[in-house]
């Protein structure tokens, strides 16, 4: 998440990105529900929407309380990156929000970020096993292509991200679940 740069006035900050920086979720829903509005609007410099912070709570709370507040919430949006919230929960590892994301909106397991990755993929290189696993048993349940789950547009494979991160029990985890759907 984006910090607040040295010399920048907190005033110039929206009140629900201070609230998240803050660790205050309780805040920030409070200001959606007041301005609901505002779930559509970007919060930071980075086209990053609510639901792209809510997953950095590392829970499903702030999330689940965001998405119940309108009718078809813009919760597949990406970011300037094409990073949806999806991406974002994979990379902190944060299983609760990976569900509540696929449960709402199953499309984001086929969303490829600007440099072709899925969120499975982004999962795999940054580490983290549980929620690879969650999503590889989602992506095999909805039979979606695993080729298109496993390279990038450089044709950086997810093992290969994987083994560059020095993930090595994820590592032998892809390698024996990949042979298998051969």
């Amino acid at each position: 998440m984006e910090r607040l740069e040295m010399g920048s006035s907190p005033e110039l900050v929206p009140e629900p990105y201070l609230a998240a920086l803050e660790g205050d979720w309780e805040r920030m829903k409070r200001f959606y529900e007041k301005n609901k509005e505002a779930l559509f609007d970007p919060l930071t410099v980075t086209n990053d929407t609510p639901f792209h912070i809510a997953v950095y709570s590392r829970t499903k709370s702030p999330l689940e309380e965001l998405i119940q507040m309108v009718p078809n919430p813009p919760i597949e949006k990406a970011d300037d990156k094409k990073c949806t919230p999806l991406h974002e929960a994979a990379a902190i590892g944060n299983v609760e929000a990976a569900q509540v994301l696929v449960r709402c909106s199953p499309e984001q397991l086929e969303a490829r970020n600007a440099v072709g990755e899925t969120p499975m993929y982004r999962a795999a290189a940054f580490g983290m096993t549980e929620v690879v696993k969650y999503l590889a048993s989602e992506v095999r349940s909805r039979n979606l292509d695993m080729h298109f789950q496993r390279i990038r547009y450089d044709n950086t494979s997810i093992l290969h991200s994987a083994i560059h991160g020095q993930h090595f029990g994820l590592s032998l985890f892809l390698s024996l679940s990949l042979s298998l759907l051969k």
